[in-house]
């Protein structure tokens, strides 16, 4: 869907915004939750999970999650299973992990940086406003 003024202009036109943030924002309104122009989402990335551990579960489906990224997960070559690459504003770098071949309902947080578990899910609890208690931290 594209707003348009009375002038035939896309309304995000002179707004200092891509299409991509002005969509962003758009959803961030309609779904009630922050707008996060600074969060960066990168599934190039994907290869430096090789081999990390799961952190914590994460109890959101799809939408939700596409809601609270304001971008929809990618699905990464070879993986069948949709992957969020988040760098969080501390410069963190965090997946979250779908299951393949279902809608997901359930994702599995990763982590890539060394630090305290619970640290670096808090942090992405507060810069994605993800309530505390849909995250699950996983015994170590």
């Amino acid at each position: 869907m594209i707003v348009r003024l009375a002038n035939g202009e896309p309304a995000w036109k002179g707004s200092g915004m891509d299409a991509d943030s002005a969509r962003g924002h758009l959803n961030a309104v309609l779904y009630g939750v922050d707008f996060h122009p600074d969060l960066k989402l990168d599934a190039a990335r994907w290869p430096d999970f090789a081999g990390t551990r799961a952190v914590a579960r994460v109890d959101l489906d799809i939408h939700q999650l596409t809601g609270l990224l304001n971008r929809r997960p990618d699905e990464v070559d070879g993986e069948r299973r949709p992957v969020a690459i988040v760098e969080l504003r501390s410069g963190e770098v965090v997946a979250l992990l779908g299951p393949a071949g279902r809608p997901a309902r359930r994702f599995t947080f990763l982590r890539r940086d060394a630090g305290d578990p619970a640290e670096i899910l808090a942090r992405f609890c507060e810069d994605t406003n993800l309530a505390p208690e849909r995250a699950t931290l996983l015994p170590q």
